[in-house]
């Protein structure tokens, strides 16, 4: 089976990373960055910015232009994030997404370990989707995960940052009917890599409720470590985590 690893839980719903408050205060106005260039590493193509003048704030290998909210969008829609894998392709959210993303969260199987409530309607996926900022104010997200072969949606992975736990969590979602593939691992480990190589971070965590044993085992084929057991309203949740230098390692 494959597995669906969900996020810390934070008081929101569908895959817990899109209603952080956008006005909280420290956050900087997003840099638009134009002039970005296409490298591979180990395997994973993605964008970065060649001129640290042109994104001081930022390092060197940014992937994402931090895309404005409204008029800019449309200028930067051609240097937007996306991620390769061998059969994979992980990008940023497509309003186009809305009805697969309505669907995937729809299925009760889907859903059985993340603790997440489905979208109401196709046309509150839609809004989700229009509304979350995470890559704008982060550079990184949930991500669509789109298979090379057909281009189908086949779900979400991808990274969030909460300031209220001060982690970067790792989190996926798989269709039901692209399971027993290892979809779920390679989507997650490409994400991992990311936020290593190209985000810089310093660790990253990864959530699974005590009975998702499949989750579990992703996690740990990543190379992450039990860290802690938290619970949240009467649900036991096993946290990982794995840090840069253990990544760099090989786990």
């Amino acid at each position: 089976m494959e597995p669906c690893l969900r996020a810390p839980p934070s008081g929101d719903s569908h895959f817990r990373a899109a209603h952080d408050n956008p006005s909280r205060s420290g956050l900087r106005k997003p840099r638009i960055v134009t002039a970005l260039r296409l490298k591979e590493n180990n395997g994973l193509r993605f964008f970065y910015c060649p001129n640290p003048g042109a994104c001081r704030d930022r390092p060197r290998w940014l992937i994402s232009p931090f895309r404005a909210r409204t008029r800019e969008r449309s200028l930067l829609s051609a240097t937007a994030f996306e991620l390769h894998t061998s059969r994979l392709v992980l990008r940023e959210f497509r309003e186009a997404d809305a009805d697969d993303l309505y669907q995937l969260n729809a299925d009760s199987d889907v859903m059985r370990y993340t603790g997440d409530a489905p979208f109401p309607s196709p046309a509150a996926a839609r809004k989700f989707i229009r509304d979350y900022d995470h890559y704008a104010r982060h550079g990184f997200g949930r991500w669509a995960v789109i298979r090379k072969a057909d281009e189908q949606f086949m779900g979400f992975c991808g990274l969030r940052r909460h300031p209220e736990f001060g982690d970067v969590d790792l989190a996926y979602r798989i269709a039901h009917r692209f399971w027993d593939s290892g979809y779920a691992t390679e989507a997650a480990r490409a994400a991992l890599g990311a936020g290593f190589d190209q985000f810089g971070l310093d660790t990253i965590t990864g959530w699974a409720m005590r009975e998702n044993l499949p989750s579990i085992t992703v996690l740990q084929k990543l190379g992450m470590r039990f860290r802690e057991m938290a619970e949240d309203n009467g649900v036991f949740w096993l946290v990982y985590a794995i840090s840069r230098e253990r990544y760099a390692s090989g786990g």
